[in-house]
């Protein structure tokens, strides 16, 4: 125990000099300090006290000091710790990195609870057996909100930010970020500073702002890092200097000054290049284009296509360079049905013409909901889901060497018996070389090469329902949106979205306001037993 109340691992016990102990700690020193007789069930700090895992995350990779003789092994933990909790994925540098910074994350969150443990009045007498019981369930709590509760890009964007905002307030000699010793107006003008750094500048590894921005940070992004921000003031029980006391980390708390200065970013800013909708016409061209390309290009193309039916993200289909919650689409997730609604296997002869319906069972996405499922069914039409899906999955089965149900959607195998996967490089790639090619013989798409992405096949699918007039609750059930995100893929700015709004305006007829006071009431010409009974106003909305 350092003076400056951090737990650190020693070797053992009787190591620890007493002298830097605090006085307030007195349960914490007997823990320490050797017993005069062998109690019932010796505590041992050493499986609770996280050691040491390197600096911060932010700088190099955290890794924890090797076992010595007298370092209890990982192996010594207790077994009501899952096995996984010390399980680290050797086999990817990247996941082994993000693995890393999440166990320096848990570390920090178990040093800070014992210390809360230790200046408790209550909490630090505890029995052993009752301490033991309560460390055990705070290191398994914090495992799980570390591991289980974001990504570790989500933990990484939050420590960045609040990084920022440390060098920030070390700018003005202000070494506890906290403010805690400043005025609420002190605090709330230091809040609106560093939204406008935040915004204009650059910033290093350590959070230090290094040189200004030629184009300033989007708003959405801003947001966030607020957001962030003031997420480690509540986690640390301090009011947030950016939002209103007592109230919801969101929009609508923020306060006046820096909503103002939102809003004035907002109206200088540039307008968003979002990514255009390819259509149907261009998927033929795809699949027509890669026929004749190799069997990756061919795999990729029906992927592609598979895709659009389902408005898929890049994540849910193909590799991507990082790996987030969301979980890959496997051989087992796609089931197919015939006309009567009786499964077909992947491997049936005569699956492309017998297959009515295919099935596909998103296990976990990032909405949170797992296990979710959308049906096609067959189309009258070259495109079409079924014959795309298929295909893929024959083929998988059929290149791939020990292939099961667990196996991506995206492997293939070339001839040498090597299986290789689908990149979303590769489909960004292909979607780019077909519009190249379809414009050099004179095609119109409505769109450029540059202006093409993996998100266009999404915004495709939600394009082309709009276009045939579906509601948007169906396009929202299919694409799977938990809300009306959807709506920014729709481009009211294409010639096929009017339809026929012109005219179903020009056929509105006659409309009569009800509220009109200043109407005078007309006499029944043909009922002379009623007088002073006025007609009802005409109501025409149309034929």
């Amino acid at each position: 125990i350092r003076s400056d109340r951090t737990l650190v691992l020693s070797p053992s016990p009787t190591n620890l000099d007493r002298t830097l102990v605090p006085t307030c700690c007195p349960t914490l020193v007997r823990f320490c300090e050797p017993p005069l007789a062998p109690p019932v069930a010796p505590y041992r700090w050493e499986n609770w006290i996280p050691p040491e895992v390197g600096p911060a995350p932010c700088r190099s990779p955290a890794v924890a000091p090797p076992p010595s003789a007298t370092t209890p092994a990982p192996a010594s933990v207790p077994a009501t710790i899952d096995a996984h909790f010390m399980s680290r994925p050797n086999s990817d540098p990247a996941r082994s990195r993000a693995f890393d910074r999440n166990q320096h994350r848990i570390a920090q969150a178990n040093k800070y609870d014992l210390e809360v443990i230790a200046r408790s009045q209550e909490l630090r007498d505890l029995p052993v057996t009752s301490c033991d019981s309560l460390i055990r369930l705070c290191r398994t709590a914090n495992h799980r909100t570390i591991m289980d509760a974001k990504q570790e890009e989500s933990w990484e964007k939050r420590e960045r930010a609040w990084r920022r905002w440390q060098r920030f307030t070390e700018l003005f000699g202000l070494h506890n970020p906290y403010l805690d010793s400043l005025p609420d107006q002190e605090r709330r003008l230091l809040a609106k500073c560093f939204v406008v750094q935040y915004r204009d500048s650059h910033h290093d590894k350590s959070g230090k702002a290094t040189k200004k921005r030629t184009r300033p940070m989007v708003v959405s992004t801003l947001r966030d890092a607020i957001g962030h921000v003031a997420a480690t003031f509540r986690a640390s029980d301090r009011p947030s200097p950016f939002h209103l006391e007592d109230g919801p980390i969101n929009a609508n708390s923020l306060r006046t000054e820096i909503k103002e200065l939102l809003k004035a970013f907002t109206t200088t800013d540039l307008p968003p290049n979002r990514q255009k909708a390819i259509t149907a016409e261009f998927l033929r061209d795809v699949l027509q284009l890669t026929a004749t390309m190799g069997i990756v290009s061919e795999h990729a193309a029906d992927l592609i296509a598979g895709a659009f039916f389902f408005a898929m993200r890049a994540c849910e289909f193909c590799l991507t360079p990082k790996e987030g919650k969301t979980k890959r689409l496997t051989l087992g997730n796609i089931t197919f049905r015939d006309r009567r609604r009786r499964k077909l296997t992947h491997t049936d002869p005569n699956l492309l013409d017998r297959a009515y319906y295919v099935t596909i069972c998103f296990v976990d996405q990032k909405n949170g909901k797992k296990m979710d499922r959308r049906t096609q069914r067959r189309s009258r039409n070259s495109l079409c889901p079924i014959r795309a899906w298929a295909r893929v999955c024959q083929r998988t089965r059929a290149t791939v060497l020990n292939v099961s149900d667990s196996t991506p959607v995206c492997t293939i195998g070339d001839s040498r018996g090597a299986s290789t996967m689908v990149t979303s490089t590769r489909v960004l790639k292909l979607l780019r070389f077909v519009c190249k090619a379809g414009r050099a013989d004179g095609k119109f798409y409505g769109f450029e090469p540059h202006e093409l992405g993996t998100k266009s096949i999404c915004s495709g699918a939600a394009m082309a329902l709009s276009i045939m007039n579906h509601s948007p609750y169906r396009i929202q059930i299919l694409g799977r949106w938990s809300s009306d995100a959807f709506l920014v893929y729709i481009r009211p700015q294409v010639l096929e979205w009017t339809n026929i709004m012109a005219e179903d305006m020009a056929r509105a007829g006659h409309l009569t306001d009800l509220n009109n006071t200043t109407e005078k009431p007309q006499r029944n010409c043909q009922d002379d037993d009623a007088p002073g009974l006025g007609i009802f106003p005409r109501l025409y909305l149309g034929c």
